[in-house]
């Protein structure tokens, strides 16, 4: 293979990934050693993870639930007007708000270490939903709530 033909290999190769990445940007969590996970419209998934400035809304677009850079997860209202949140951390560095595989739903710093939880008992397979009432609700893998606020 001359140097031409590796050039346009290369080439090609860089095409395929532009166009996977311009169609599902989700797909580069694949290739990072970030383990979050890609999430869209009013669900978190299990095993999500949103940092500041992440955010999901309700199915009718006006409830929004945010990491926010204020160091705390908010839901907001169609106002914007906060309708509730995790107490405000204090520190410095990242932030981010996980729901665990077993459906543990926590608010880490950089270290890893927790700095808020909802009390809720694991639920493996859990997500957490942005509802069209204003709430946020952690469902079981059957749709059945076992966690809300507010």
């Amino acid at each position: 293979m001359d140097d031409c033909s590796i050039l346009l290999a290369l080439a090609l190769v860089a095409l395929i990934v532009y166009l996977v990445l311009r169609a599902d940007p989700s797909v580069f969590a694949l290739f990072t050693s970030d383990s979050r996970s890609a999430f869209s419209g009013d669900t978190l998934p299990s095993g999500g993870i949103m940092v500041a400035g992440d955010s999901i809304k309700s199915t009718n677009g006006k409830y929004t639930f945010s990491v926010e850079t204020s160091r705390r997860a908010v839901l907001r209202d169609p106002q914007g007007r906060r309708r509730w949140a995790t107490p405000e951390v204090g520190g410095s560095g990242s932030l981010k708000l996980s729901l665990s595989k077993d459906g543990r739903l926590e608010l880490t710093g950089g270290r890893g270490s927790r700095l808020w939880a909802p009390g809720a008992a694991e639920n493996p397979g859990a997500r957490l939903k942005v509802a069209d009432d204003g709430k946020i609700k952690l469902l079981n893998r059957d749709g059945q709530i076992f966690w809300k606020a507010p």
